[in-house]
């Protein structure tokens, strides 16, 4: 209903991130709740994105498409561990050169 503080962990994760000295930097959010704050949730994220960081998201009975360019919508939590095992065998093929 709008209460997931979305764009202060946003904040928290891309002041950790700068520190990452990795070529490649790729952050999944996960989130079952609409955003307190969905303006500065989408400042954040092109932000980070605008760094060069792969920001994908995964929605849990929640459409996403608003916030992140590259989302996976689920309709139940028991799809997660199979949707984020095949995000993340897309994203390193994806990362091969």
């Amino acid at each position: 209903s709008g209460g997931t503080p979305l764009a202060e962990a946003l904040w928290d994760v891309s002041m950790a991130m700068h520190s990452v000295r990795e070529k490649r930097k790729i952050l999944i959010v996960i989130t079952d709740g609409k955003p307190n704050d969905i303006e500065k949730s989408k400042r954040i994220i092109k932000q980070l994105e605008a760094c060069g960081i792969e920001v994908y998201g995964i929605g849990i009975y929640i459409n996403i498409g608003s916030l992140f360019k590259r989302f996976i919508q689920i309709t139940d939590s028991r799809q997660l561990q199979s949707t984020l095992l095949g995000l993340l065998r897309k994203v390193s093929i994806a990362g091969v050169q």
